[in-house]
């Protein structure tokens, strides 16, 4: 089924290439084509679309009809037939065969060309199925279009069964130099002028033929010989033990043969028993290349080959003679760079190769960078000899990373490359203590802290400290370490730098040395962190209403072996005050005539500005502000001398920050002044000391408006109150020996008072 297909799609790519634009809805027609041939004439080949015009070109024949273009536009065309050709009979097709075999020529095609003739002629009509299904119309379909193909190859490939077939002739009547229209058409009688068939005709190209259409196309050739096939783009490629070709495919051209020779005279061998074909769709319109791939080659070795061709007049046609050679792409095996070593201050280097290596190896190459995937420098001037191992690197990065591979190379540039594999560069000097450190707070407690990129291109990472106060412990808050790896592998690294001991009892284990899966990963310690090349901004928010009014922060460097610079110079922020101060309150409230006396207890805050103290009237809405402490002694006593007597007061006390945060209001009770009322004093004031206490009486009318209070003066010491009553004695159980001296004054509830009575004075015992 497949070979079948082929062989159509081969004729409709010859056809397709006739130059003649083809209706598609046309489905019966003949092309034509003609090559002069210098001193023969015009070589012709002509092409039936399908069985059903093939059929009718082997039962019928064919007649070529001719017209010689003018050369002046307002010529015509005059079509003549030149010749009626009619398919072999048995004999010709005898006397073909024959005289093949008599050449010596391998070639059975004019044999396979008779025997489809006959059968395509012979075959009678089918039995007509009234309802035929499709599978039997895609068979019958099927048989018909690989005859049609059959015979269309076998002429294509022989210039004897073109002629057999009645599908090829030459003219050579055709006059070198003129150019002229040609067509064939199925034969049938021609319309008559006069007494007898006339050779000159006008009719068209379309025909009714056995109740079917059939167009016959038309083309124009010149009698002038055409140049060689020259130029024809080829490229050769070299492939690892194989060679491919590529090249331009011509028209006219189709089934293309390829031939190779180790000799550049001659000894040529067919590689391909079929013509390579390309089929493409009719809609391609892409540039048209055949290719050919060869490897049954060796090695650097010089081949010879010849690409040909077949034209539609079966003419072999030479397209390109070229050479090549297949190359050796395959590498070396992968070189396994181990874990570097600083030793020394040198980068001690050592890599596996599979032993013994190709007898091909020329030698490594070593490179070194500052970045894992790119960057890499080679740092050996010569490459080194096939049996080096080792390799000692002095000037490398040692503040930065150290990446290393190794290249191995063949005798023919092929290269394999190890693994990248990191340095890790004992390092034990810290970096310097960050510097040039912003911090910033916003009034919600949002705190911003800017660390800009530091001098030192090893750090790689940040540890902020936190506390309450300057001299208290500063505990870590974040760390910053944006390509950190897992801390064990840190330590891990620090072991192998031999910076810490091994933990015996640790997950660590040793690196399998001869293990060769094992030789395929890549190390665990090849990817370090990177250096921070930015800024860093660490924020967090922090409550404000607390008893510190700062917040303080400290910061460390690291760099990638973890060595910690010293603390940055202290960071102090200010807190915003949210927290108002804390309320000043009245210790004491007193009357006295036309004034009341106020003790105030200041509040304490370092941010305290001002005390306001306010009175508001009993019975009034308004409050007055009377008086603004300052700053001073922490009780202070005001005196409110702008009062009304017998009015009622009320005082409230409000502290404020700078901030203008305001406390809470402190409230006195209310209080009411006192009227001017002028107060008998008493009289007979009398003192008797009688078993440890002293007692004292006098004389005044009674009233529930008054009460008396006591003083004593004993030796140095001033008057004082010892007491006070309802009555008109007093009983003072609070003496001893000595003298004594005793005097009354009467107040009323209102605050009205009067003056000190007279003394009295008594001795005890």
């Amino acid at each position: 089924m497949k070979k079948h297909a082929s062989v159509i799609s081969f004729v409709l790519i010859f056809c397709g290439s006739l130059g003649a634009q083809i209706d598609t809805s046309i489905i019966n027609y003949i092309t034509i084509t003609g090559q002069y041939v210098d001193g023969a004439g015009i070589e012709l080949r002509w092409f039936p679309s399908n069985r059903s015009v093939m059929t009718l070109g082997l039962e019928k024949g064919y007649r070529i009809e001719r017209a010689e273009v003018p050369t002046s536009p307002t010529g015509t065309l005059q079509f003549q037939v030149i010749k009626t050709i009619n398919t072999y009979n048995s004999t010709n097709w005898s006397t073909a065969i024959a005289e093949k075999n008599t050449l010596g020529v391998a070639n059975n095609l004019p044999e396979l060309a008779e025997d489809f003739s006959e059968t395509v002629k012979d075959r009678e009509n089918p039995i007509i199925n009234i309802q035929p299904d499709a599978q039997n119309l895609k068979v019958l379909k099927h048989e018909e279009n690989n005859e049609h193909g059959s015979l269309m190859l076998t002429a294509i490939q022989d210039k004897e069964v073109a002629i057999g077939l009645g599908i090829g002739m030459v003219d050579s009547t055709a006059v070198s130099g003129a150019t002229y229209m040609y067509r064939a058409v199925i034969d049938r009688p021609l319309p008559t002028s006069g007494t007898g068939l006339s050779k000159t005709t006008t009719l068209a190209s379309k025909a009714m033929i056995n109740n079917m259409d059939v167009v016959s196309m038309e083309t124009i050739v010149k009698a002038v010989g055409e140049p060689a096939l020259v130029n024809n783009s080829v490229q050769v490629k070299s492939g690892d033990g194989a060679i491919t070709i590529h090249w331009d495919e011509r028209p006219g051209l189709s089934g293309y043969y390829i031939e190779r020779s180790s000799n550049p005279n001659g000894g040529f061998e067919k590689l391909n028993a079929a013509p390579i074909l390309h089929v493409r769709g009719a809609n391609y319109h892409g540039p048209k290349r055949g290719s050919f791939h060869d490897d049954k080659v060796q090695n650097e070795r010089t081949y010879y080959y010849r690409i040909s061709s077949h034209n539609l007049f079966g003419d072999k046609i030479v397209v390109a003679n070229v050479e090549g050679q297949a190359r050796d792409l395959t590498p070396p095996e992968e070189p396994f760079l181990e874990q570097p070593k600083h030793i020394n201050g040198k980068v001690e280097l050592q890599w596996k190769f599979f032993n013994p290596p190709a007898n091909d190896l020329s030698g490594f190459k070593v490179y070194h960078s500052t970045e894992r995937e790119s960057g890499y420098a080679v740092i050996n001037n010569a490459q080194l000899p096939v049996n080096t191992r080792t390799y000692a690197h002095s000037d490398f990065n040692a503040r930065g990373a150290n990446y290393y591979k190794v290249e191995a190379y063949d005798a023919n540039g092929n290269m394999s490359a190890s693994l990248p594999a990191y340095a890790v560069i004992i390092d034990s000097i810290p970096p310097s203590k960050p510097k040039d450190i912003s911090a910033d707070i916003s009034q919600d407690g949002e705190v911003q802290i800017v660390i800009p990129k530091q001098e030192d291109d090893d750090v790689i990472g940040y540890k902020i400290y936190k506390a309450n106060q300057a001299d208290h412990e500063f505990i870590v808050v974040d760390e910053y370490f944006p390509d950190a790896v897992d801390p064990n592998e840190a330590i891990r690294r620090q072991e192998e730098a031999g910076q810490v001991p091994v933990d015996q009892e640790s997950n660590v284990k040793p690196r399998p040395q001869n293990d060769l899966q094992f030789l395929n990963r890549e190390p665990e310690n090849s990817r370090p962190e990177r250096p921070i090349s930015e800024k860093y901004q660490f924020s967090e928010r922090i409550p404000l209403k607390t008893l510190t009014p700062n917040i303080y922060y400290k910061v460390k460097a690291f760099d990638r072996n973890y060595n910690q610079s010293e603390f940055s110079a202290l960071i102090e922020i200010e807190k915003p005050d949210i927290v108002p101060p804390p309320r000043s309150i009245f210790r004491n409230v007193s009357t006295d005539i036309g004034v009341i006396h106020l003790d105030i207890v200041k509040a304490k805050a370092k941010d305290l500005n001002r005390i306001e103290l306010s009175r508001q009237e009993n019975g009034a809405r308004r409050w007055q502000l009377i008086q603004t402490f300052q700053e001073g002694k922490q009780i202070e006593r005001f005196t409110d001398q702008k009062i009304e007597p017998g009015k009622s007061y009320l005082y409230r006390l409000q502290s404020i920050d700078h901030n203008n945060l305001r406390s809470a209001y402190a409230y006195s009770q209310t209080i009411k002044s006192i009227n001017r009322i002028d107060v008998a004093s008493v009289s007979r004031v009398n003192a008797r000391a009688k078993q440890e206490q002293v007692t004292v009486s006098w004389n005044h009318p009674f009233s529930d408006e008054i009460f008396f209070v006591v003083f004593r003066k004993n030796g140095k010491n001033g008057w004082r109150q010892v007491g006070r009553s309802q009555r008109n004695q007093y009983v003072d159980k609070r003496v001893s020996s000595g003298q004594y001296e005793y005097a009354v004054k009467t107040y009323r509830k209102d605050g009205n008072k009067s003056e000190m009575s007279r003394v009295a004075k008594v001795s005890v015992r």
